[in-house]
């Protein structure tokens, strides 16, 4: 291993954090993070951190929705932790009824992904287990943020129609 490299990288766990190709660091969140994830089904959900927006069934319009850093910087680590970047952009399980199917599109720095899944590939493939675990992140997220209001699960009204 050339000298550079092992100076390079003594200084980065030295650090704790070194920049990827991308520039940003591992570890944080790059300032334009932002995802957007949704659920179509009973209790429809969609959150819009591009626009700073979160919608549910019952609503006539979108909420604004702003995180702190820790909410953002769990966030961002659910989603590395899952893998998610390294995923292939498209579909994972065959799709049964619409309201099993998830999406996620996430942008840190110069990375950007939008994968689609199955509730049942998340539970019953060992590749899906990751995304379980940031499926229950975000569910927690949205759970406990004031700025999400606490209407149930709106099984009796079909998803807004303003995004």
């Amino acid at each position: 291993m050339p000298r550079a490299t092992v100076v390079i990288a003594g200084l980065c766990m030295l650090v704790g954090q070194c920049a990827t190709p991308s520039g940003v660091q591992e570890g944080e969140p790059a300032p334009n993070f932002a995802v957007r994830f949704d659920h179509k089904g009973c209790h429809y959900e969609y959150l819009d951190l591009f626009k700073g927006t979160y919608s549910q069934i019952g609503f006539s319009m979108p909420v604004p929705i702003s995180l702190t850093p820790q909410q953002r910087y769990n966030l961002f680590r659910d989603i590395v932790d899952s893998g998610f970047f390294t995923l292939p952009s498209k579909q994972f399980g065959k799709v049964t009824d619409s309201s099993d199917v998830y999406e996620l599109e996430a942008r840190n720095g110069e990375q950007y992904n939008r994968v689609a899944w199955t509730i049942t590939w998340v539970i019953q493939t060992k590749e899906g287990k990751p995304i379980l675990e940031l499926l229950e992140g975000i569910d927690d997220l949205l759970r406990h943020h004031p700025d999400v209001p606490k209407t149930g699960d709106g099984c009796n009204g079909g998803p807004p129609a303003v995004r």
